[in-house]
């Protein structure tokens, strides 16, 4: 018995999901699109019989004719040789790249050559135990980190389990091997919540009044007053800032390449929306500074490539120490224009509208700083009772 299913992907979730009747995703909301076909059923191998799945048809009737081929050339053959870990990687990889985009096979390749090759290179995939897994799992969570002699964050743990399971579910998709890392919990989190670390608009001034140099006080500004995530900034074109207009509607990508990729915004998302007056003036100094200079517009900040990664870090952690004011991170000005904008009273709803992100989000990540909003609803509450 077949059964045919026809991929519904949330652009919001960024994956497939369950949909309501009016193709709306059951987790966010968000309208679904609808994507390729596959076709599942059960198939007698060697070994006994096996689920089997087919994916990638553009259509119902392609995905039947594939079930209808395969069923018929399908031949019971025992198998000759195991399926090696190295052999598999390398084809995984390969796929990889096909599909995804290039820091995230960046971050593959590097998580695959520090923490999984080096424990099961040389091994038949279907000789890997549960058992083997668990101990892998204790041995990443217990494991160093050379630099600091400290164990890694439970976040980046995360990530390494997640990479190595979605690898062994690509060898239960292709070659019938069980993924065994589906039964197994993973470890809890026991760390301590870190704070969002951000500025006040007192400390940003402060800041701010330090930097002579018109490039960088004109792109700390432009983190602080538009709260737009720091590849978004760095890929801003001079003509995405006209006026007090600011168009966000691009992203960079390559782990601290000199060439990075254009790509869509996270999310998908594209933000129009006003800049306060102070940044309007500053981006028109800086423009007319950039044409007394000949620095081409393609990039508001670098011309003709966008600035690195690495320079523009270097140069916010020098200005911070001239400023003598706490450490901030390009991220964090994202934080600061948020936490300024909870401040003003602004809602949840507006805030995410404006960063270009998700209010469930904004909501999670920035909860704890609506104080007076608790003590307004326990009041409240006092009134009635």
């Amino acid at each position: 018995m077949a059964s045919f299913e026809q991929a519904k992907y949330c652009p919001n979730c960024k994956r497939n999901v369950s949909a309501t009747k009016d193709d709306r995703c059951k987790i966010c909301g968000g309208k679904i699109e609808r994507r390729l076909w596959s076709v599942r059923f059960r198939i007698m191998e060697y070994d006994g019989e096996k689920q089997k799945r087919l994916s990638g048809f553009k259509t119902k009737k392609e995905a039947q004719q594939a079930f209808v081929d395969y069923t018929a050339n399908h031949k019971i053959v025992k198998p000759t040789k195991h399926i090696i870990f190295d052999d598999v990687l390398s084809l995984y990889l390969k796929d990889c790249k096909t599909n995804n985009a290039s820091s995230t096979v960046y971050d593959k390749e590097h998580i695959f050559l520090r923490f999984i090759t080096p424990y099961f290179s040389k091994r038949s995939i279907e000789s890997i135990t549960k058992a083997d897994l668990v101990e892998w799992q204790n041995y990443i969570w217990n494991l160093k980190n050379k630099k600091t002699n400290k164990t890694y964050a439970w976040e980046y743990l995360s990530k390494i389990r997640i990479t190595f399971q979605t690898f062994l579910e690509y060898c239960e998709n292709i070659y019938d091997i069980p993924n065994r890392f589906k039964t197994i919990k993973i470890p809890k989190n026991k760390e301590l919540k870190k704070e969002i670390n951000f500025w006040d608009i007192d400390t940003f001034n402060k800041f701010i009044s330090s930097v002579d140099d018109i490039l960088w006080n004109t792109m700390w500004a432009t983190f602080m007053y538009t709260g737009a995530r720091f590849n978004e900034i760095r890929a801003l074109a001079d003509n995405d800032i006209v006026d007090n207009q600011i168009t966000i509607n691009k992203s960079l990508e390559g782990k601290k390449s000199s060439a990075p990729e254009i790509k869509a915004t996270k999310n998908y998302k594209i933000v129009h929306k006003k800049i306060p007056d102070i940044l309007a003036s500053k981006i028109i100094e800086y423009k007319k500074w950039k044409q007394k200079n000949n620095i081409s517009n393609k990039f508001l900040f670098g011309g003709d490539i966008p600035l690195s990664e690495n320079t523009i870090r270097r140069q916010l952690r020098k200005d911070i120490n001239n400023a003598n004011v706490s450490s901030i991170t390009p991220h964090g000005f994202r934080h600061s224009y948020v936490s300024l904008l909870i401040h003003l009273g602004i809602n949840t709803k507006v805030i995410a509208e404006l960063i270009g992100d998700r209010e469930e989000q904004v909501i999670e990540t920035y909860g704890h700083l609506y104080p007076q909003a608790k003590e307004d609803a326990i009041n409240l509450l006092n009134s009635v009772v």
